[in-house]
């Protein structure tokens, strides 16, 4: 009897199951809500975060860094600028790596395609 075993595939944390289900601003999302729960970052009256406090994970620390010490920032600034940060795209190649994730190879033809597949 023989029997083929499909490598285990799990997802590590709350990260990695925001880059799945709805990519990077998924992730900003997840982790502005976990900041916010733990006191670590604050929103004022018109939406705009400060960090005030240390991260955890490399995804928290990512916000917080591009939240700054000042409310200046919106969720949807952070958004726009996560891509940039090395500690958010770790989280994709990793995903990648583990074979849960896969790039799409025509992303760069085109704005409206996603650069990675499910």
């Amino acid at each position: 009897m023989t029997s083929t075993r499909t490598p285990s595939l799990t997802t590590r944390d709350v990260y990695d199951v925001a880059q799945l289900t709805g990519g990077l601003h998924r992730v900003v999302d997840t982790a502005v809500v976990v900041l916010l729960q733990r006191g670590r970052l604050t929103a004022d009256g018109l939406g705009r975060l400060q960090a005030v406090g240390t991260a955890v994970h490399p995804a928290e620390a990512a916000v917080l860094a591009l939240a700054g010490p000042r409310p200046l920032r919106s969720v949807s600034s952070i958004r726009a600028r996560a891509q940039e940060d090395p500690r958010l795209a770790g989280i994709v190649d990793r995903l990648v790596a583990d074979g849960l994730l896969r790039r799409n190879p025509v992303a760069g033809l085109s704005r409206r395609w996603p650069v990675h597949l499910r």
